[in-house]
């Protein structure tokens, strides 16, 4: 039996056709979910789409999203609602670590923090305001936020500061739009991934690089500096892969967890402790 069938669900997944987005989709559709991949880029996302529909398993579209621009977002909401009438399960996926070149500077600045806020914790509003009206109406949802490590515990300037913050903040909102909307059976959930080699994790990895290259002479690449930390910082010495990120959300949007809301989970290898 499959315990995560998701079939004839509709599923929205932003930021959905890179790093831990593309896992997260890929696993949802081999579920059987139909999954909306919200990407500003819709060509990066076509590959992913003929992958899924060659899996023969679920199924894939991408809709064009900027979760800065609450235009883009209501254009992505009504195209879903017209072709499929529902959204199920939403996934707060995109995010930024900062703003673009900053793995090549020394220090933050405050267009970093501004991107960030704006698309890490009022993009993941934007959409999750766009949407709950659906599910309200319907009388059933589930929203996963993914949030990070970096939203549990301080880290030593890795990510910025405002970085951090912003996913902190996402597990707030987790657990507001869990208490408020259970009455209607939405469930919302965050999850907190650890180490994860993506796109972004090799920027920090180049940041670190640039920082550190003379105390650390042993790291020739960004995936250098990520096996380090992976083995100074996971107890469990392996790193997360998308797909690990994907299964789990799986588990949280299915029946098996209905009762399951306002938590977030570390998916780190124990890192948090």
């Amino acid at each position: 039996m499959n315990t995560n069938d998701l079939s004839g669900k509709v599923a929205v997944v932003t930021g959905g056709a890179r790093g831990i987005g593309e896992g997260i989709s890929r696993v949802l559709a081999s579920y059987g979910a139909s999954v909306v991949i919200g990407e500003r880029s819709i060509g990066y996302a076509a590959r992913i789409v003929g992958d899924i529909a060659e899996s023969g398993i679920g199924s894939a579209t991408v809709r064009q999203l900027d979760v800065t621009s609450n235009t883009s977002v209501l254009d992505m909401v009504e195209k879903t609602i017209q072709q499929f009438g529902h959204i199920d399960i939403l996934v707060n996926n995109a995010g930024v670590v900062a703003a673009p070149d900053w793995h090549n500077r020394r220090e933050d600045l405050e267009e970093d923090t501004e991107l960030i806020h704006e698309t890490n914790v009022r993009g993941t509003e934007r959409v999750t305001n766009a949407i709950l009206p659906y599910m309200q109406k319907q009388q059933y949802g589930r929203i996963v936020n993914i949030s990070s490590i970096a939203g549990l515990k301080a880290n030593r300037a890795h990510v910025p500061v405002a970085y951090s913050a912003s996913k902190a903040a996402l597990i707030q909102m987790t657990k507001i739009w869990a208490l408020s909307n259970a009455r209607y059976d939405i469930t919302a959930n965050a999850v907190c991934p650890g180490l994860v080699w993506t796109a972004m994790w090799e920027k920090i990895g180049k940041r670190l690089l640039n920082l550190h290259t003379e105390s650390d002479s042993a790291w020739r690449t960004a995936h250098d500096v990520f096996n380090q930390q992976v083995e100074e910082r996971i107890p469990l010495r392996k790193p997360q892969s998308p797909e690990d990120i994907g299964q789990l959300v799986a588990f949280l949007v299915s029946p098996h967890a209905w009762f399951i809301t306002g938590a977030y989970i570390p998916a780190d290898g124990g890192a948090h402790l």
